[in-house]
């Protein structure tokens, strides 16, 4: 498994196939993934541990285990960590 030290934590790739890619992110408290967009990936987070807010567009959610949501091609979207160790699984196209 492929690990990335990122400044919000680090993040693992378990999966990289041509259709998807499945990732771990554990981010640490009070740290943030920024603002971005993909201009053809499609993603599925599911927060697995802690809570963090999602900023989505122009809207913010506070996402609690077992949430899932899907971010569609092209729209913003950040994440903050409000507990150490809050896990995300991620699946990509």
């Amino acid at each position: 498994m492929k690990s990335i030290n990122r400044s919000w934590g680090t993040e693992y790739w378990w999966a990289r196939e041509p259709e998807y890619t499945a990732k771990v992110l554990v981010l640490q408290k009070e740290q943030v993934i920024d603002v971005h967009s993909h201009e053809k990936d499609k993603e599925t987070l599911c927060l697995w541990a802690g809570s963090v807010e999602l900023a989505l567009g122009d809207k913010r959610y506070r996402l609690v285990e077992g949430n899932v949501v899907t971010i569609l091609p092209g729209q913003k979207h950040g994440i903050k960590a409000f507990h150490n160790h809050s896990v995300i699984l991620e699946v990509s196209t």
